[in-house]
């Protein structure tokens, strides 16, 4: 169990997401100096536990419509799911969308920053790729 809690406050603290605070010893309990009874929480005689982490509040940036070419990105479509992937290994990230229906799309990066018009994803054989859901 130790171990477990530690790996995660470690991978929580390595996003940014958490914050360790100072350390409680044994002669500093968290409740300002009450012991606590034994199975309520309190570390074996001669033990200490690990510091808990608190949590911060995530802040994100306002969202933005993408565009590809002259028309946004997945419009018109029922729950579109962007995610970035370099489809043509020029090293700049593409989008790929899918959506509820099982539609798949794909817009380009040019070099600018900018993405070209979205097109559907086509398999070897140049069918476009639908997987049906619906």
């Amino acid at each position: 169990m130790r171990l477990s809690v530690s790996l995660l406050v470690l991978a929580a603290a390595t996003v940014g997401c958490v914050q360790s605070p100072e350390p409680q010893t044994p002669s500093s309990p968290v409740d300002g100096g009450a012991e606590r009874p034994a199975g309520l929480g309190a570390a074996p005689a001669g033990e200490q536990r690990a510091p808990t982490a608190v949590a911060k509040s995530p802040t994100f940036a306002p969202p933005v419509r993408q565009k590809a070419g002259d028309k946004l990105l997945g419009e018109a479509r029922l729950f579109p799911s962007p995610v970035y992937h370099d489809l043509n290994g020029d090293g700049l990230q593409d989008i790929v969308v899918g959506d509820l229906r099982g539609l798949m799309t794909f817009a380009l990066r040019k070099p600018g920053g900018e993405y070209g018009p979205e097109e559907k994803l086509k398999d070897v054989l140049g069918k476009d790729i639908d997987f049906h859901n619906w």
